[in-house]
């Protein structure tokens, strides 16, 4: 008398990927584009239309919910940054920098601001400020070439087959 025996078999499976998911993978990129090309026009305008001043540190704290500092190279810090404006008013406004050293409490940063309302400002080291459009960027455009590109997605699909005599089912043939 023999007992049945359950066998795995690995059978790979190639399914076109949906015109549905194609475009939502499209449209997730799309929006990541828009939302670097939307940072980018706005620190390009208020780049070109601010003032610049000299401004001074007063306060550095660490923040401590970033992750930067787990590798002992760089660390993000908020920074309270107070500069003369234009029209000689003195104006103050915190920002936050990532670096490899800490800056010190006086330390004077160059400083761009908005002459209208010059509440409205930033640090100038602009590599803070061209991090997050360019990851947006090249995100953006993976996704969109993943969803013109990408036709078919392998699937790895196990099935068991008893063995009781009869041969596994066929897959049927193309």
């Amino acid at each position: 008398m023999s007992i049945p025996i359950l066998q795995k078999e690995s059978v790979t499976v190639v399914r076109p990927l949906g015109r549905g998911y194609r475009i939502l993978i499209i449209a997730v990129g799309i929006i990541a584009l828009i939302t670097s090309i939307s940072f980018v026009a706005r620190y390009y305008v208020f780049i070109t239309n601010g003032a610049t001043a000299q401004g001074s540190i007063i306060t550095v704290s660490k923040n401590s919910s970033d992750s930067y500092d787990k590798s002992g190279s760089s660390a993000a810090y908020s920074l309270a940054v107070a500069f003369t404006a234009v029209d000689g008013k003195d104006h103050s406004f915190t920002g936050s920098i990532v670096t490899n050293t800490k800056p010190r409490d006086g330390q004077i940063m160059a400083v761009i601001y908005n002459k209208a309302d010059p509440q409205e400002a930033i640090l100038k080291p602009f590599i803070n400020l061209l991090v997050f459009p360019t990851l947006f960027s090249v995100f953006g455009i993976i996704f969109i070439l993943l969803g013109i590109f990408k036709k078919t997605i392998k699937m790895r699909i196990i099935g068991r087959f008893p063995l009781s005599g009869s041969a596994p089912p066929q897959t049927p043939q193309l």
